[in-house]
């Protein structure tokens, strides 16, 4: 039988706030083989570790980076076993947090784009796709190689500058996602084709051949 076990029904007057308190309300710690029981009652406790946790944030955060890298697989499991218990308030947190980063999260979306424009079309496209389940896919790869197939020029009007994938048959009249169904048009060209059947290939191939 532990220490605490035999005091179990015995009261302990709280050094914090001078309550006497059942010795259930104090926490156990273990040292040198033996447990003990705590001068402080769990709720001082927890107000004080409130209070240095609000007037201590970075020291907060950096034990909390600590115990996570110690125990990691520990926090994860818990955290999951959480959201399954809770699934109403896991998509309440998520929700907050989500309007409460949506400005950082905007802008460090931006900036994937922006460095990673292949892939950000290909991922807009795989989506529309999809969406309008659609067939065929591409990767950025294979985009990049029909550009250059092109000289990198607008197939409308010529002129090299950006260049964004155009389905020559819209997906939404049926269109596929097919590499064979792509041809690389300008912001401007793009705009105006719409959602119009329009295929400048046929043109570009008897220009080349003229070269």
């Amino acid at each position: 039988m532990s220490d605490y076990t035999a005091l179990v029904d015995q009261l302990r007057e709280c050094k914090k706030c001078g309550e006497t308190k059942p010795i259930d309300q104090f926490r156990v710690y273990k040292a040198h083989g033996k447990e003990y029981i705590r001068w402080t009652c769990r709720a001082c406790e927890l107000a004080y570790n409130r209070k240095w946790q609000k007037e201590n944030p970075e020291k907060r955060k950096a034990q909390n980076r600590r115990y996570y890298r110690r125990n990691k697989d520990k926090v994860n499991a818990y955290a999951r076993k959480w959201a399954a218990e809770h699934p109403k308030k896991r998509k309440e947190i998520e929700r907050r947090a989500r309007q409460k980063h949506r400005e950082r999260d905007r802008i460090r979306k931006m900036r994937w784009r922006h460095a990673n424009p292949g892939k950000s079309r290909e991922m807009g496209n795989r989506r529309r796709a999809l969406e309008l389940d659609a067939d065929g896919d591409y990767t950025a790869k294979e985009w990049r190689r029909l550009c250059r197939f092109y000289d990198n020029r607008c197939l409308a009007c010529g002129l090299k500058k950006k260049l964004e994938v155009d389905h020559v048959v819209p997906l939404t009249k049926g269109g596929s996602n097919d590499l064979s169904n792509l041809q690389p048009l300008c912001r401007s060209c793009n705009s105006k084709k719409g959602t119009k059947i329009i295929d400048y290939r046929p043109r570009a191939y008897e220009q080349a051949s003229l070269l």
